[in-house]
């Protein structure tokens, strides 16, 4: 009687493992990679802060994560200023003035 209860604790110890092994820990993983940001490609660099360094009119180069972009804005910009990217159309960026 003894030895068969323990083999029934044996039983549901090693089923509750492998469920949530196969099954809770996958689906935790999947929805936290779900929630995180692109960290690549072009969905990768909004939001990220571009430093200005010429600048005429509406268009100009900006400095992002080391690497020089065209860059367009509406926002009155200057060398110097830091801008946050809002959108990338192809090999040029969107941005916004830093507030």
């Amino acid at each position: 009687m003894v030895a068969a209860q323990a083999l029934i604790i044996v039983v549901v110890a090693v089923a509750i493992f492998e469920l949530v092994e196969h099954v809770v820990i996958p689906i935790a993983v999947t929805i936290a990679a779900r929630k995180r940001r692109p960290a690549t490609g072009a969905e990768g660099m909004v939001g990220k802060v571009a430093e200005v360094t010429r600048w005429t009119e509406t268009e100009g180069t900006v400095r992002v994560d080391g690497e020089l972009w065209r860059a367009e804005s509406r926002s009155p910009l200057a060398a110097g200023d830091e801008a946050v990217v809002r959108a990338v159309r192809g090999l040029t960026l969107e941005l916004t003035a830093k507030q």
